[in-house]
C-alpha cells in the first residue's frame, strides 16, 4: 500500500494542497463578506440613530411657534416618522421600541406645550405639567442612549 502511495505521491500531494488552499480562501472570502457586512449596517445604524437624536428629538420651538401663529396644532406623525421608519428596518428590537417611546414623550411634550400656550395657561401653571413632560422626555431619550451604545459595542473607556 506504501509503494503504492509513494508511486502517486506527486499527483495526491499537489491536489490535497490545491484542495485545501480553495476551501481556505472560500472560507475566507465568506468571513470577509460577513464581517463588511456588519461593518456596514454597524455604519447605517450610528447614522440613523445620531441624525434622529440630534435632529428630530429636540423641541423645536420655531416650528411651534408658526403652529401657535397660524393656529394650528402640530401635525401628528411627520416629526421623525421617517427616521423611526429606518430605525425599524435596520435597529435593535430593544432600540427601535425605545426610539419609538422617546417621539411619543416628545410629541407628547409638544402637544401640551402648543395646547397651554394657545390657551394662554399662566407659566406657574403650566410649569409643573411641562417640567413632569421634559423629565419623562429626558428619561426616554437617556434610556434610548444607553440602548444605542449596547447595540454598537460602545465601551466607557
Amino acid at each position: 500500500m506504501i509503494e503504492f502511495l509513494e508511486s502517486f505521491q506527486w499527483v495526491i500531494v499537489p491536489l490535497l494542497a490545491g484542495f485545501l488552499a480553495l476551501l481556505g480562501s472560500w472560507k475566507g472570502a465568506k468571513w470577509g463578506k460577513t464581517t463588511e457586512h456588519e461593518q456596514w449596517l454597524r455604519n447605517e445604524r450610528l447614522r440613523v440613530y445620531t441624525r434622529f437624536l440630534e435632529e428630530d428629538v429636540p423641541l423645536d420651538v420655531a416650528r411651534m411657534t408658526s403652529w401657535i401663529g397660524e393656529g394650528k396644532a402640530p401635525p401628528v406623525g411627520d416629526r421623525g416618522l421617517q427616521l423611526i421608519t429606518k430605525i425599524l428596518l435596520i435597529g435593535g428590537a430593544s432600540t427601535s421600541e425605545q426610539a419609538r417611546k422617546v417621539l411619543d414623550h416628545h410629541r407628547a411634550l409638544e402637544a401640551y406645550a402648543f395646547e397651554a400656550v394657545s390657551k394662554r395657561i399662566p407659566m406657574e401653571e403650566m410649569r409643573p405639567k411641562t417640567e413632569k413632560l421634559a423629565s419623562e422626555t429626558m428619561a426616554a431619550t437617556g434610556e434610548l442612549i444607553l440602548r444605542i451604545r449596547a447595540e454598537l459595542k460602545v465601551s466607557d473607556d
